[in-house]
């Protein structure tokens, strides 16, 4: 089998800014052709056009992180037959909303399991919890596990709120506010672990997590998101793409790096 993950590859780190993914629906993949990194949906792999895109991004030299697909499908949708279709560089272990035990017990079976046949592919896990504690507790369990990078969803910031006073629709504030406490743990935990931010609700939020400097990168679809005005659900739907390529300049020139899309 021709697999990149039986040689050495290449680690995505931070250089300055921090790195953005930006996901895109299929109509408006060749908006992010000149990014150099992409968050792959695992649901969307049964997707013909989606799989070859980034399969020829994977070729063409960008770094590939496969999402498990657990916020778009409620449950995590990884496995090895995905990981060697797409020969990624980086998989996001299995997680499970809120559940600390099932989560950290399958993130380690997994990441033991896909590294004894590809040793060289780079596990991101995601901690979880359904307290302060237990998600504290989860977090410090990666980092001392061989997991390679750190995934903070926004689920972190509901984990890190006692159930008494959670709401029901956090709002982007209540959402920084809780990974900025998770960063601000692992920075007391002396730890460098890079981190990868799941999933934005503002591009001000980038403003905070820039200022964290193991936060390694971040993905999302607000631009798109904003344009069809509700959650990206559909990826078959089409936006303006003039607007789009608006969008994507802006949410690159937050980081202070905009430069024209053509």
């Amino acid at each position: 089998m021709e697999l990149m993950m039986n040689a050495p590859v290449p680690y995505l780190y931070r250089e300055g800014a921090i790195k953005l993914m930006i996901n895109a629906p299929i109509p408006h993949l060749d908006l992010v052709k000149r990014f150099h990194q992409h968050l792959v949906l695992s649901h969307l792999l049964e997707e013909e056009e989606y799989l070859a895109f980034y399969k020829d991004q994977r070729e063409k030299g960008s770094y590939i992180v496969l999402d498990n697909g657990v916020v778009e499908t409620g449950v995590p949708r990884i496995d090895r037959s995905m990981v060697e279709m797409l020969r990624p560089h980086e998989v996001v272990a299995p997680d499970y909303l809120f559940d600390a035990q099932r989560t950290y017990e399958e993130s380690l079976r997994f990441l033991t399991q896909i590294k004894t046949e590809f040793p060289f592919l780079k596990v991101m896990c995601v901690p979880q919890g359904d307290s302060p504690e237990e998600f504290i507790e989860c977090l410090e369990a990666f980092v001392s596990s061989p997991c390679d990078v750190i995934g903070l969803g926004k689920s972190a910031s509901l984990a890190l709120t006692p159930k008494q006073i959670r709401p029901r629709d956090p709002e982007a504030p209540f959402v920084v506010a809780g990974r900025h406490r998770a960063l601000t743990h692992l920075m007391k935990m002396k730890s460098s672990i890079p981190v990868h931010i799941l999933g934005l609700s503002r591009p001000n939020e980038l403003l905070v997590y820039n200022t964290f400097p193991n936060v390694r990168s971040v993905d999302t679809s607000w631009c798109f998101r904003t344009l069809q005005g509700k959650p990206l659900t559909d990826f078959h739907e089409q936006s303006d793409p003039e607007e789009a390529k608006r969008l994507i300049n802006a949410l690159e020139s937050v980081l202070g790096r905009g430069v024209p899309l053509c």
